[in-house]
């Protein structure tokens, strides 16, 4: 077992794939497109020119930095750390928390979280009008955004009067937090 690190090269021009099995992984810099798998272990990326980071991992959190244009993240147990995205995010993870904050978000974007057993946390910038539905089996639910609240299914719809992100988060164990940034 041992990390893997990759540190501030020129842009890369295709996608960069790292795959391990047992051993973190650090992605700093030059990547556009990074591809990351790994069994056990956590995934670090600072990578400010990143356009789309898909993660893999059975044990392991996800830390992205500076953000990405699209990220598609699913663990078996782990926690999602994601700062200053810039677009589309498709989450999943069976025990672990999600926490995302956009830079940007633009309409027609979607965000897609799942998770079993975690909370969801997700500040969007607050000139973003999303609709879309937020659920949760056994948990709170919060947002600065309006909506309707069906206590009886515990979802809560956004009902946004303009076309805007598409957000849609379910959480079988967890509480949801939408908040404006």
């Amino acid at each position: 077992p041992g990390a893997v690190s990759a540190r501030r090269r020129p842009t890369s021009t295709g996608p960069v794939r790292v795959d391990t099995s047992s051993g973190d992984v650090t992605a700093d810099g030059g990547a556009t497109d990074l591809v990351v798998g790994t069994s056990s272990g956590d995934v670090k990326v600072d990578a400010e020119r990143l356009a789309s980071l898909q993660v893999k991992t059975s044990s392991g959190d996800l830390r992205v930095l500076r953000g990405a244009d699209r990220v598609m993240a699913d663990t078996s147990s782990g926690d999602l750390h994601l700062e200053e995205l810039r677009g589309e995010l498709s989450a999943h993870t069976s025990s672990g928390d999600v926490r995302a904050t956009w830079r940007s978000l633009a309409a027609g974007s979607g965000v897609r979280v799942r998770t079993s057993s975690g909370d969801v946390t997700l500040r969007l910038p607050s000139d973003v009008a999303p609709s879309g539905s937020l659920d949760t089996s056994s948990g709170t639910i919060r947002s600065d955004f309006p909506g309707t609240w069906e206590k009886r299914e515990r979802t809560y719809t956004l009902n946004s009067p303009r076309g805007g992100a598409d957000v849609d988060v379910q959480t079988t164990s967890g509480d949801i937090t939408l908040s404006k940034r």
